[in-house]
């Protein structure tokens, strides 16, 4: 997912994906692993594209997270967000939950994940 990239420093969860989307954005969540965890955390990354006109929709705890209305975040185009840290129910309910525990398991045994792409 190529462009700007932000951190979100709250905990995201899954309700706030779906919430984005209920919104009517168009959101991608991946997994990254493909780091060493010393190097940088796991992570998932999430790209967001929403018209302005549907931030209305969106609430605004959730908004402020993405800071969806700060001058860094332009979203005429797809912003990806870098999120470490995020509730358990992201892999949980992934189609890839088992591969991405596998990637945390190898992480936190010193070794290199994998990005692994649309999970949600």
């Amino acid at each position: 997912m190529a462009g700007s990239s932000f951190k979100v420093t709250s905990k995201v969860r899954l309700r706030h994906i779906q919430a984005l989307r209920a919104a009517g954005a168009d959101v991608e969540v991946h997994f990254d692993g493909s780091h060493l965890a010393a190097v940088k955390p796991p992570h998932f990354e999430v790209g967001v594209i929403i018209a302005r006109e549907r931030l209305e929709d969106v609430d605004s705890g959730i908004a402020q997270m993405f800071g969806f209305f700060t001058r860094e975040v332009n979203l005429t185009n797809r912003v990806k967000y870098e999120v470490a840290n995020y509730d358990e129910d992201l892999i949980d309910r992934s189609n890839y939950g088992y591969a991405i525990r596998a990637d945390l398991d190898t992480l936190a045994n010193g070794g290199v994940g994998n990005f692994i792409q649309n999970v949600l």
